[in-house]
């Protein structure tokens, strides 16, 4: 009789494992430009992967490499939770927000400097 309640746990989470969206792979390339005085230009490469917790909650951990001028480079790695807000569409709106962490290094004369710091993110964007 005690085994009942855990059959049945098992077979909830079994049944609702299958309705949750198959992992996702992305491969990110781009551009990005920081504000100082001008604009400066960085080159980004990267990726991330989407595991589904629920049918619409994801957690997709993301890293990003910066390159910037002369020797600026930028590290990114960042986990992201997403909420999509059609379950069964074919287009699937989303939300996505995350905070991680930034390497920053660049060469200042005869000396290399590095910084490490928070960043956070986040956006909208549509599945099709």
């Amino acid at each position: 009789m005690r085994l009942a309640p855990l059959v049945i746990l098992l077979f909830v989470a079994s049944a609702q494992a299958q309705n949750k969206p198959r992992p996702e792979i992305r491969v990110t390339a781009g551009w990005v430009g920081f504000i100082d005085k001008n604009w400066i230009d960085h080159k980004i490469v990267g990726g991330s992967a989407r595991f589904y917790l629920t049918r619409r909650i994801g957690l997709e951990p993301e890293i990003l490499s910066m390159i910037g001028p002369g020797s600026d480079r930028d590290v990114t790695l960042i986990p992201h939770i997403s909420f999509d807000f059609l379950l069964r569409e074919k287009v699937r709106p989303y939300v996505i927000g995350g905070a991680g962490l930034m390497r920053h290094s660049q060469d200042i004369g005869r000396i290399r400097f590095t910084d490490k710091e928070w960043v956070g993110n986040g956006g909208v964007g549509v599945k099709f």
